[in-house]
């Protein structure tokens, strides 16, 4: 086999020259039956290349470190491997180690990864909060009347505000907080937002320029699926902070100022003597008397202080300077704005105080007029959970029993795993195999159990008492006799259980704990499940409202055809009835039912492959030997011989 690897460098593609005498082998799995809650990929084992003038000029001397700008071991380069011009794998390359021996470099050690492992690169340890392009994607002007829509009227917005409170226990029928009458009437400003799944996920393309494909992307079990964005007790709104804009001047202005209205500066050069102050006044207006405004003053570029107003108002910035024109250096000043509500700036006042007498003598007073509007537009990103890309994508993979693979870096299909396998072809490959080798059980677990993170609310909690379990979470066990360990897959999110008020439709969660106190809860997950009649009042913003979009574990995907964010069976808080289709008979059962069917074997065989057999047959593939039919549990080649190790699963699915 004529094996050739490309690595790209500053955009450019390189040829590495190899070893002819050293053998690369590359192992490929994607669902592993030894750890069946990961997703894996392709990687090689350590080999070496030689240190020609070739590859010491792709690596640019990496031995030395005197070199600057020399090539960068700490990353990963996207790289090509093909067999006999035909491609094989695409992934990136690591550079691990260089050699020396008796004064001479003579050879680079590195390792190839698969496509997977790229994306996780791209990632790094970036967080949600990162997606600042996700504030792009959607635009939500923050108000009464968008959320009092938001929450009462039937849409396909991707921002919502599920019935969830993290201010007091909500009440209906009676007590203090009883929200069927307008004393009790819940306020827009007690409701955290939701977004959705799939647009963190388009923004999670557009900023690592990848692009996820699949069916499921589509589905409705995907597509209602939302993120509680609440990272903190209690919300608060604030607009993003916005320069002024200078628009014009009237009036007189002091000798020693310069208003620059292009780059909306005022500049002050110094002080008119020993008695004398200068003061800016500001004023602005909103129609909510309890809007907070900052106005954040900066001196030569550097924030210097931030004042701040309630309502409308005038703020007075006082600045004493007692030094004379010939000591002072200029300081330019300029200005930005925020605000928790819509709030329109006012003009300043720039003044020159004559303060040696019991009534200050105006010198100079000028009107610098602006145009500034503080945005109310939702801030979404700020509002998401503290929590790194990866894990929220991993999770959301373990939940559904999700693959995510890749033929390019840039394109990745997503498939729940039973989807991947029928998208397989069957191959025989009895020709390229030798049928002997061991053949074992499949690793069989006793119990295996299915978690969330443990949620505080209140209800929850109540639910643990009672039945001391957690909501949603599922334990398995199955039948065998054979002794074998625990497994757990556990997402990273919590399952935050609801209620109904008795009598009503009216579904409503509580981030709050037992003591009525607020927390901040692990990222939640949560269908909505479409607009609701509640046959009853409930207030919202003093007005008496009778539907609602409920929000929970449940959602609808056909008539009739109920899903379930829980694991296992689990009477709905929503539709009073049990919802059979959860996410361990969903995503999961199929396939451990194929691994613990007592005809389950695990052949490990060798072979000799073609350059064809590399270059088409894929890890979804069933293949065939004989009369008998597997899945690919890993698959390892030695790219110079063509020699494969197979360990195959064998496969009772149906055709």
């Amino acid at each position: 086999m004529q094996v050739a690897i490309y690595i790209y460098k500053d955009n450019e593609r390189y040829r590495l020259e190899l070893f002819q005498d050293e053998n690369i082998s590359i192992t490929s799995s994607i669902q592993n039956v030894n750890d069946i809650s990961k997703v894996f990929t392709d990687y090689s084992q350590s080999f070496t290349v030689p240190a020609t003038p070739n590859n010491n000029k792709i690596f640019a001397h990496w031995y030395e470190n005197s070199i600057d700008d020399g090539f960068n071991a700490n990353k990963r380069y996207d790289a090509e491997i093909e067999i006999n011009t035909v491609p094989f794998r695409k992934g990136r390359i690591e550079l691990q180690s260089a050699n020396r021996d008796n004064g001479n470099i003579t050879h680079y050690s590195l390792v190839f990864y698969g496509t997977l492992k790229s994306l996780t690169d791209k990632f790094g340890e970036d967080k949600l909060i990162n997606l600042t392009n996700l504030n792009d994607l959607i635009s939500f002007t923050y108000n009464a009347s968008s959320v009092v829509n938001s929450v009462v009227n039937s849409n396909t917005d991707d921002i919502a505000f599920p019935l969830i409170s993290s201010d007091k226990a909500w009440q209906y029928g009676g007590g203090v907080n009883d929200i069927s009458t307008s004393g009790g009437s819940i306020k827009y400003t007690e409701l955290f937002p939701a977004i959705r799944v799939k647009k963190i996920f388009e923004a999670i393309e557009n900023k690592y320029n990848v692009s996820f494909v699949g069916n499921f992307l589509n589905d409705k079990r995907f597509t209602e699926l939302f993120l509680y964005a609440k990272n903190s007790e209690a919300f608060s709104f604030n607009s993003n902070v916005l320069d002024l804009d200078l628009t014009s001047i009237s009036g007189t202005v002091a000798p020693n100022f310069d208003v620059d209205l292009t780059n909306n500066t005022i500049e002050y050069y110094g002080a008119f003597g020993n008695t004398n102050l200068i003061q800016f006044t500001f004023g602005v207006t909103t129609s909510l008397s309890e809007t907070i405004t900052k106005l954040h003053i900066y001196e030569n570029g550097v924030l210097s202080r931030i004042v701040e107003t309630t309502g409308s108002s005038t703020l007075n910035i006082i600045y004493y300077d007692t030094s004379t024109p010939e000591t002072q250096i200029p300081t330019t000043f300029s200005f930005k704005l925020e605000s928790n509500g819509v709030v329109t700036a006012s003009n300043f006042g720039i003044y020159v105080i004559e303060d040696d007498t019991p009534n200050p003598d105006l010198i100079y007073n000028a009107t610098v007029h602006t145009s500034g509007l503080a945005s109310s537009i939702l801030p979404i990103v700020s509002l998401l959970p503290d929590m790194k890309i990866t894990d929220f994508f991993s999770g959301v993979l373990k939940m559904f029993n999700l693959t995510a693979y890749s033929e390019n870096e840039n394109e990745y299909n997503i498939e729940p795993l039973e989807d991947w396998y029928n998208a397989g072809v069957i191959r025989d490959i009895t020709k390229y195999v030798n049928l002997d080798g061991e053949i074992t059980r499949a690793p069989f677990y006793k119990v295996m159990n299915f978690q969330y993170e443990k949620s505080e609310s209140l209800i929850n909690r109540a639910f643990f008492d009672t039945f001391q379990r957690e909501y949603g979470d599922l334990k398995y066990t199955f039948d065998t006799e054979s002794d074998g360990d625990e497994y757990t897959i556990k997402l990273p999110f919590e399952n935050l259980m609801h209620q109904k008020f008795s009598g009503t439709k009216l579904h409503v969660g509580y981030c709050l704990k037992s003591d009525l106190k607020p927390y901040v809860p692990k990222p939640i997950l949560l269908y909505k499940y479409g607009n609701i009649n509640t046959n009853v009042n409930f207030y919202l913003e003093g007005v008496a409202r009778t539907s609602y979009n409920a929000f929970g574990q449940d959602i609808e995907k056909v008539t009739n055809e109920f899903h379930t964010l829980n694991w296992g069976l689990e009477n709905s808080t929503l539709l009073n009835g049990v919802v059979e289709n959860t996410l361990f008979s969903d995503y999961y059962l199929s396939y451990l039912s194929n691994i613990y069917n007592r005809k389950s074997r695990i052949i490990k065989i060798e072979g000799v492959a073609d350059t064809y057999l590399m270059s088409v047959l894929k890890l979804n593939d069933r293949v065939v030997i004989r009369d008998k039919r597997y899945v690919i549990n890993n698959i390892q080649t030695e790219l110079n011989t063509g020699k494969i190790n197979l360990e195959l699963l064998t496969d009772f699915r149906a055709i």
